[in-house]
């Protein structure tokens, strides 16, 4: 798999890359509990095809995910490829969704594919936890957004409706009494979003709304506009609420961004779908903290 080169693109650090091969002398859930006492790992990432023990292992992972997070890429969702694996590793592949659904019920978070893997793995590795699942959204361009809407909102996270006394706040840093802007959430500043001033205003205002958890920053890259990026890191670090910030772009135009914001804590992605699958992992294990109630733990 090619999550390893992901890591690179996405400015992740990388501890230890285990390959268990095929588990003849230890399996999966004794890496779990290693790398759990491991001071030196933070985030998890399970890239798993079978289990000989499919009940320890995922006893093991959602013990451990009690302590540090556990992110779960299950592949061999089908027949034929569930043949595969039996071939290749030697382990009982399992039903996907069977797999999927005890995954979830233990606590674990789990990913379609190695994208959405990589995304979660760096938003938990870069971020605190937020303290509830309320997303606040700021861009001054529409489509990545309404992009990312479906992941976040199927994964249990919500998009509280912000204050008065917010919208007002909003108004006076773009300028206006009535802007032209969408104002509510996901805030949507159109062309006075730009400014660095005004962007990091509104991104500032919109993380200090009590009932907003999390920040979704999405902007466009363009060569006549630069974004926030020094501002919106201390803004995060002043506000000790997490940020995800999605720049539209390609990663040659987006790189010395990418490496102001993460050098600071902040991840920056440039697919609207890892962002919410990077917001979506970071409220599951914030809820699982709290001993969230949508977690079947025996």
């Amino acid at each position: 798999m090619n999550s390893i080169q992901m890591t690179v693109d996405e400015g992740v650090g990388l501890n230890k890359f285990i390959g268990v091969g095929n588990c003849s002398v230890l399996d999966l859930p004794d890496y779990l509990e290693y790398l759990e006492k491991d001071d030196s790992t933070d985030v998890i990432g399970v890239y798993l095809e079978g289990a000989a023990d499919a009940a320890r292992f995922v006893r093991v992972a959602g013990k451990v995910a009690r302590k540090k997070p556990v992110v779960v890429y299950k592949a061999g969702r089908l027949s034929g490829a569930t043949r595969y694996t039996l071939t290749h590793t030697g382990a009982i592949a399992g039903s996907y969704k069977m797999y999927n659904d005890i995954l979830r019920q233990h606590g674990l978070f789990t990913v379609d594919n190695t994208s959405e893997f990589v995304a979660a793995l760096k938003a938990l590795a870069l971020q605190p936890l937020p303290t509830g699942n309320r997303i606040g959204a700021i861009t001054h361009t529409a489509g990545p957004i309404v992009a990312a809407l479906d992941t976040i909102l199927s994964r249990g996270c919500s998009l509280p409706v912000i204050s008065e006394e917010t919208i007002k706040r909003v108004k006076k840093v773009l300028g206006s009494e009535n802007p032209p802007v969408v104002l509510k959430n996901p805030l949507d500043a159109v062309g006075l979003g730009f400014t660095r001033e005004g962007y990091s205003g509104m991104a500032e205002i919109m993380l200090q709304d009590d009932n907003v958890d999390l920040l979704m920053a999405f902007y466009v890259y363009h060569r006549h506009w630069e974004f926030p990026s020094e501002e919106i890191v201390e803004i995060a670090k002043k506000q000790n609420k997490p940020v995800i910030v999605n720049l539209v772009g390609t990663w040659e135009d987006c790189r010395p961004d990418q490496l102001l914001l993460q050098k600071g804590g902040v991840p920056l992605f440039i697919a609207p779908e890892k962002t919410a699958i990077a917001a979506a992992a970071l409220i599951h294990y914030g809820r699982l903290r709290k001993g969230g109630a949508d977690f079947d733990y025996e």
